[in-house]
């Protein structure tokens, strides 16, 4: 397997005009159809509207992974987690903890170093915030990510249902 991750850049997205807001949703709406093509109808078939991209830009940190001007994946960080992932999943609940969302490959680029690379940015950017963990859930389910972050080594730390969808609660003590 070839790695890409060599020139990849982070970028973050600060602005509800950012034209790199399109990009990112182009990436999600991608992620969404691929996902639905081959796992049918569910939660990872739904799409993000510009709209939403444009909000979540001013409240949390949204990211841009690209290569020369190509964006290739995004993700999400914020210091709050959703209500869902409790403290006491963690093991230590009072940790400072960022919490990842939306972590998206365009589907041509997955399995080439991406996904990997961005998780060691969102660790990184963790890290200098002050946090001695990273937090995140994937889709109990095939279209869910978990094969990925059981590859890369993040603790599975609880299963959970949150209303009618099947979750995997995961950390990476930093």
């Amino acid at each position: 397997m070839t790695t890409t991750a060599e020139r990849l850049a982070l970028t973050q997205v600060k602005r509800s005009d950012d034209p790199l807001l399109h990009d990112v949703w182009q990436i999600r709406a991608a992620c969404a159809e691929h996902l639905a093509q081959r796992f049918g109808d569910g939660h990872w078939a739904k799409v993000t509207s510009v709209a939403q991209l444009r909000r979540l830009a001013g409240q949390k940190h949204l990211y841009a992974v690209r290569r020369g001007d190509q964006t290739l994946a995004t993700f999400v960080l914020a210091r709050k987690g959703p209500p869902f992932l409790q403290p006491k999943l963690f093991r230590d609940p009072e940790a400072p903890a960022a919490f990842l969302t939306a972590l998206a490959v365009q589907p041509e680029h997955q399995g080439h170093g991406i996904g990997r690379w961005s998780m060691h940015q969102a660790e990184t950017i963790a890290r200098d915030w002050g946090c001695r963990s990273l937090r995140f859930d994937a889709y109990d389910h095939a279209a869910g990510a978990w094969p990925f972050y059981d590859r890369e080594g993040y603790d599975r730390r609880a299963k959970l249902d949150v209303y009618g969808v099947r979750l995997i609660a995961y950390e990476r003590v930093l």
